[in-house]
């Protein structure tokens, strides 16, 4: 929240239009930023160092975990590790923590804009799971993009100028630069 409290409150001196700020992350990155845009546009959470910043105007989860205590349960490539890391411990010693940190908790009517990308074959967020997550959004009337990239595993982009990052940045270029107005 920090840094988009400092980029709302620099945005003219660096030429940004306020009204298209955008989070978005890889894999954690993604969770943290949609929970991020999420909570606050719910009223759920709040700065504890300044004033809270408005909502961004939309957010992108690149291979995003949507449901942390699924990602314990499941235990896939990592993911109950992954969870307990990023939460601190178990489902059953944290309820709170997991259900804080999952973007399933907060789907409702008015969210940001949202974009989710997935490798069909990821194994750690698997595409079913972004995808079931993004059908959610969409039910509450969020406008939500799923774009799930074929033969692409987690982290699919990490390769810079492979035939998957290519596409995968082009459809961020697309999302962002979408005139919604």
């Amino acid at each position: 929240m920090s840094a988009l409290s400092w980029v709302r409150k620099n945005a003219d001196e660096y030429g940004i239009d306020s009204s298209r700020i955008s989070l978005g992350g890889m894999s954690a990155g993604g969770t943290l930023a949609m929970n991020t845009a999420y909570r606050l546009h719910n009223g759920t959470i709040k700065a504890t160092d300044g004033t809270t910043p408005k909502p961004p105007a939309a957010v992108v989860g690149f291979y995003p975990g949507t449901d942390v205590a699924q990602m314990w349960k499941d235990d896939v490539a990592g993911t109950r590790e992954a969870a307990e890391m990023f939460t601190g411990g178990t489902p059953q010693q944290y309820p709170d923590r997991y259900r804080e940190v999952s973007p399933t908790s907060d789907v409702r009517p008015g969210l940001p804009r949202t974009l989710l990308v997935v490798g069909d074959r990821d194994r750690s967020a698997r595409p079913e799971t972004v995808t079931d997550f993004g059908d959610a959004l969409k039910k509450k009337g969020v406008d939500t993009e799923v774009k799930e990239l074929p033969f692409a595993e987690h982290a699919f982009d990490d390769a810079y100028g492979s035939l998957t990052s290519q596409t995968s940045r082009q459809i961020l270029l697309d999302f962002l630069t979408k005139d919604t107005h």
